[in-house]
C-alpha cells in the first residue's frame, strides 16, 4: 500500500522527491503525515468494502474494534443455507485484494455476539451485547 500512495498522489509524489533532492526535515515530516493520512483513509475504506461485500449473505452484522495490524474485525450471523455463500464471497475478496490485504475468516463460531440481555421491567432499554 505504501508504494501506491506516491503512484496516486500527486502530492505525495511531489513531497517524495523533494525530500530525496533537499533532505529537508520538515518536507520529510510532512510526506509523512501525508502517507498516514492516506493510510488510514484507506484501511478505511477497505473495511467498509469487506463488510459490504458480505452483508448481504448475513442475517445480522457486528463490527468489532479492530485490534493490532488489523484494520475490520465483524461478526457475521449467517443461517446454515447461506454458509457456501458466505465463504465464496469471502474467497473471491480475499483474490480481488491479492497479496496487499489478508483476510482471515474464523468459523463457524457460537453467536454469542449477538446475543441481547432481556430489557429492563422499567420500561427502558438495555441492549447488551455479549462477548
Amino acid at each position: 500500500m505504501l508504494r501506491q500512495i506516491p503512484e496516486s498522489s500527486p502530492e505525495a509524489r511531489n513531497l517524495n522527491e523533494e525530500t530525496r533532492r533537499s533532505g529537508d526535515a520538515n518536507v520529510k515530516l510532512r510526506l509523512g503525515e501525508l502517507v498516514l493520512r492516506e493510510v488510514r483513509t484507506r484501511k478505511a475504506g477497505a473495511a467498509e468494502d469487506a463488510v459490504e461485500a458480505l452483508r448481504p449473505l448475513a442475517r445480522a452484522v457486528h463490527e468489532n474494534e479492530a485490534r493490532g495490524e488489523d484494520f475490520v474485525s465483524a461478526s457475521f450471523l449467517v443461517q446454515d443455507d447461506r454458509r457456501d455463500a458466505f465463504t465464496a464471497a469471502e474467497r473471491r475478496l480475499a483474490e480481488q485484494w491479492g497479496e496487499e490485504r489478508r483476510l482471515r475468516l474464523h468459523g463457524p463460531l457460537p453467536p454469542c455476539t449477538f446475543v441481547q440481555a432481556p430489557r429492563e421491567a422499567h420500561g427502558a432499554a438495555t441492549d447488551t451485547v455479549a462477548r
